[in-house]
């Protein structure tokens, strides 16, 4: 159990304690801002007296001359220990760059991929580009949003967010920096930024079934995500508690949450290392529904429950408020039988999701095709058809915030109880395949929520 911090917020525990030590650095690098020479030439100084440890720090000036950075940025300096390098690399050159800062926190020594941090390739670690190529308020750029960044992160006002937003737009639109920025947002405040690599994009995607992240967001949509999610963390049956738990559990091929025990005001659960692979799923029933603190009577769940088995598909409307998320999950929980959150998935309808968020579409990849990726709904009926004995629930938040006939699209129709069957099989709009046709499995339910005013 770990104290719950809502400021600039480690959100320490044993498993994450790498994050003090880079919370450090970042407080350290700060003061090199104003005068940031002497940092490249410390940096310099460390690469030619430990070439084993491969810096990689030359840079290419526009004389045609080559040499030692003569100037850096914050987040390519903590990079130099955030690339896949072997872990001893890693830890050594961390080791050095700590005590260039005079940080006495101890450097990580274990290995970074298990405690989820998430890693560069070791030919990107550059934020910006040769002195040759870079414009002059380029690493500036950086310098400005990594200090809005920390301010933000430990005192939280709408003045700071401002300023946060500005410079972060501006150091997005960078060439080269990408979603690297999320993840060196990420190194500097882990309890406060959300990282946004591979990893994490699948896993905010595929298992917690939230609208994939296509492109870099823009400041503003990248702080209304972190703020969603860190409300979500307070909700014990969210798989995932802090974002340092997120991009854990992004890094475990087998992640299963734990078992939720009813903790303080105060306290939030975290999980135990090593990784889990197993999930044991209590029973649960109408009376657990009752237990948990429901005003509705017995026989009232009764008929929600009965009516979701027999139709399929469900809406749960009510004013803002009132406990509908909360009990669309109880009623999945009851009509699987357990508290399993791999067979409940919640999602959230919002103006922009398309059928290509939810369903199916083209994306871009890193070498500049597309490529044709299922969405959070598909991947819920392919597990479904797997486990053909086994009821999976999607509870779909806010339905009505989206345009549910263009979301849905031909799945629409196929969400009909007498339509899950082989024989209704439909085109999707993107097939895989010449003469593909899909049904929804019969061990598909949907609930969705809305408010009683939104009756559109």
């Amino acid at each position: 159990m770990v104290t719950v911090n809502n400021g600039g917020g480690d959100g320490q525990v044993q498993q994450f304690g790498w994050t003090g030590f880079y919370m450090a650095v970042a407080d350290a690098l700060l003061r090199y801002r104003d005068d940031r020479r002497p940092l490249a030439e410390g940096i310099a100084e460390i690469a030619a007296r430990r070439t084993e440890l491969s810096l990689r720090i030359t840079d290419q000036f526009s004389d045609g001359s080559s040499g030692p950075l003569q100037d850096i940025c914050p987040f390519t300096t903590m990079g130099l220990f955030n690339k896949n390098l072997n872990d001893d690399k890693r830890s050594a050159i961390a080791g050095e760059l700590a005590k260039k800062l005079q940080i006495t926190e101890p450097a990580p020594d274990f290995s970074f991929n298990d405690n989820g941090i998430p890693l560069l390739f070791p030919m990107k670690v550059w934020f910006f580009h040769f002195a040759k190529f870079r414009n002059d308020g380029d690493i500036p750029t950086l310098w400005q949003v990594f200090a809005d960044a920390i301010a933000l992160a430990d005192d939280d006002d709408e003045t700071r967010r401002k300023s946060f937003i500005r410079s972060y737009d501006a150091a997005r639109s960078l060439n080269g920096v990408a979603f690297n920025l999320t993840m060196g947002l990420y190194w500097i405040r882990p309890g406060r930024y959300l990282p946004l690599d591979g990893k994490s994009r699948e896993f905010i995607g595929r298992r917690l079934s939230l609208p994939v992240v296509k492109r870099v967001p823009s400041g503003t949509a990248y702080l209304e995500l972190t703020d969603k999610l860190r409300e979500r963390f307070e909700d014990l049956d969210f798989p995932v508690h802090s974002f340092q738990h997120l991009s854990w559990a992004a890094f475990q091929p087998n992640f299963s949450p734990p078992a939720q025990p009813t903790p303080s005001p105060q306290t939030v659960r975290e999980p135990d290392p090593p990784p889990l692979t197993t999930h044991e799923s209590e029973s649960y029933t109408i009376d657990s529904i009752i237990d948990d603190g429901c005003f509705l009577d017995r026989a009232r769940l009764e008929t929600m429950r009965r009516r979701l088995a027999d139709k399929q598909n469900t809406i749960l409307q009510g004013p803002p408020g009132t406990g509908k998320t909360w009990l669309a999950k109880r009623l999945a929980y009851a009509l699987i039988g357990s508290k399993d959150d791999d067979r409940v998935r919640p999602v959230q309808f919002h103006p922009n999701m398309s059928y290509e968020d939810f369903v199916r579409g083209w994306r871009p990849v890193g070498d500049g095709s597309l490529e044709l990726v299922d969405g959070p709904f598909m991947h819920m009926c392919e597990d479904a058809r797997k486990d053909p004995d086994a009821k999976y629930v999607m509870v779909i938040e806010e339905i009505n915030r989206g345009n549910p006939a263009q979301i849905f699209g031909e799945m629409l129709t196929l969400l009909e109880s007498d339509k899950r069957n082989a024989g209704e099989a439909m085109a999707l709009a993107y097939p895989r395949q010449v003469g593909e046709r899909v049904h929804i499995p019969p061990n598909v339910y949907v609930i969705g929520t809305m408010n009683v005013a939104d009756r559109s």
